[in-house]
């Protein structure tokens, strides 16, 4: 319906819809897998829908809202150690997860081929409604919306959902289209274990300690798998 923006608010005005989070519908498996599987069709309807010129944050004019970069693996290189310089001067990181780390700095290289598309950061069954039937009614909550990465919008569900439930991860990619875990498994373990840090350095500072236990254990699972 409208955006607005001010010095430090910005907004999305969108209609109405009617429903509640996924997370909090207690539907059984099998509907539940439908909502995932929708969600999935839709967050492959939003990639295909535009390239953008620029990796970055947008204002409600869709200019970058801060810095911008033409470039996807130095943009994929700075979002990394904005993290990672902050766990770095936290000594917050165990051995093993300094080494992946390092391997994800040094194999940046993967996403050279990215172009920018409009992905949602934050895109998941907190975020995803479903009508009194069930059924997948729509998407809330946009503020993480950006140009960025493919796989950076998956990042979110293999750390904080698909571990636990398995066939989700599959209805959801299957109404995807394609699995990136089967595809690009380099660029998804880049980006959990740029998830993983960036949820033990956020829970330090906001004394959270359940993003600190997500972030190390998305770490551990990344370990384990390598």
């Amino acid at each position: 319906v409208g955006v607005f923006q001010k010095s430090n608010t910005q907004g999305i005005l969108i209609t109405g819809i009617d429903g509640i989070p996924l997370r909090d519908a207690g539907l059984p498996e099998s509907k539940t897998l439908n909502v995932y599987s929708c969600a999935g069709k839709l967050a492959r309807n939003l990639h295909s829908s535009k390239t953008g010129a620029w990796f970055g944050i947008p204002d409600c004019e869709g200019r970058p809202l801060s810095e911008e970069y033409s470039d996807p693996v130095e943009y994929m290189r700075s979002d990394f150690n904005r993290w990672f310089s902050k766990a770095l001067r936290m000594n917050c990181l165990s051995k093993s997860e300094l080494n992946l780390a390092r391997w994800a700095l040094e194999t940046v290289d993967i996403f050279s081929q990215e172009l920018p598309i409009p992905i949602n950061e934050d895109y998941t069954p907190g975020n995803w409604l479903v009508n009194q039937q069930g059924e997948f009614a729509g998407v809330v909550d946009l503020e993480c919306m950006y140009w960025g990465v493919e796989v950076d919008s998956f990042a979110i569900l293999w750390e904080r959902y698909f571990q636990h439930f398995p066939e989700a991860e599959g209805a959801f990619f299957e109404g995807y289209g394609i699995d990136p875990s089967h595809e690009r498994p380099l660029q998804v373990k880049h980006v959990c274990i740029k998830i993983g840090i960036a949820d033990i350095v956020w829970g330090i500072e906001k004394a959270k300690k359940r993003n600190i236990e997500l972030g190390r254990r998305i770490l551990q699972t990344v370990h384990m798998d390598k």
